[in-house]
């Protein structure tokens, strides 16, 4: 029975494999899961032993957020969790940390934990980027203060690892270079293949209430295990004062 593959991408990406019997065409679509058990890495996706139920518990705060995510074809299961603290004598506000746990042969493990301690955000937000070779996580943490600001990380999973990937001085390099400051207020989106970064214009000048330049929306790819400013634009009509 001749086969043909007619596109294939690495792990955590489907690939479709088209099948010519009897003179028809039937297609089908495999995960980068459904390969990966093929090739032995893993065990049945049907036959998991792993309940999410059964997951790591939590103890330092409520869950706010549960989703499964595939990034990693050689586990089973990748449970991501946010949760949230009530704050206390030593932080007033709340705070909010992430798990992430997967299952291996049939076994939870914890293989990134950030707890909800005084130096964590009031609030995260979890949104995934698919790039060339796998799904990643990109997560957004809002801090307040006078204001509020938004730092936003990418984190991928590998072979039960996970590797963590800050925007950390990327806006930096770009305020700096139209003379802008950074006074918060940003904000955070997935656009396609591509973070975006919306953040407001303040001049050396200005205050934090009053934006006195354009807003710039700035455009980020993550490739290479790197994440890259690939472009910015302006946002007609601001500021609006």
């Amino acid at each position: 029975m001749p086969s043909h593959i007619s596109r294939s991408r690495l792990l955590g990406i489907s690939v479709a494999i088209i099948v010519l019997v009897g003179g028809v065409y039937l297609t089908r679509t495999q995960s980068g899961r459904e390969l990966a058990y093929q090739a032995g890495q893993i065990a049945s996706p049907e036959n998991t032993k792993c309940d999410i139920a059964d997951a790591p518990s939590i103890t330092t705060g409520n869950v706010t957020e549960e989703r499964t995510i595939e990034m990693d074809a050689t586990s089973e299961i990748e449970l991501v969790r946010t949760f949230k603290s009530a704050g206390n004598d030593d932080y007033l506000l709340p705070s909010s940390g992430l798990v992430i746990d997967v299952c291996e042969d049939g076994k939870w493990e914890t293989v990134y934990r950030a707890d909800a301690d005084k130096e964590a955000p009031e609030s995260i937000e979890l949104d995934t980027l698919d790039t060339a070779s796998s799904k990643v996580l990109v997560v957004k943490k809002e801090y307040a203060g006078a204001g509020t600001s938004m730092e936003w990380e990418i984190i991928t999973l590998r072979n039960g690892k996970a590797n963590v990937y800050p925007r950390g001085t990327l806006l930096d390099g770009v305020l700096d270079g139209k003379n802008y400051q950074f006074m918060g207020y940003n904000e955070v989106h997935v656009e396609r293949n591509m973070v975006v970064e919306t953040v407001p214009g303040y001049s050396a000048d200005a205050a934090r209430c009053c934006p006195d330049l354009p807003t710039l929306k700035i455009f980020y790819q993550f490739t290479a295990d790197k994440i890259r400013v690939v472009s910015t634009e302006v946002v007609p009509g601001t500021p609006k004062n």
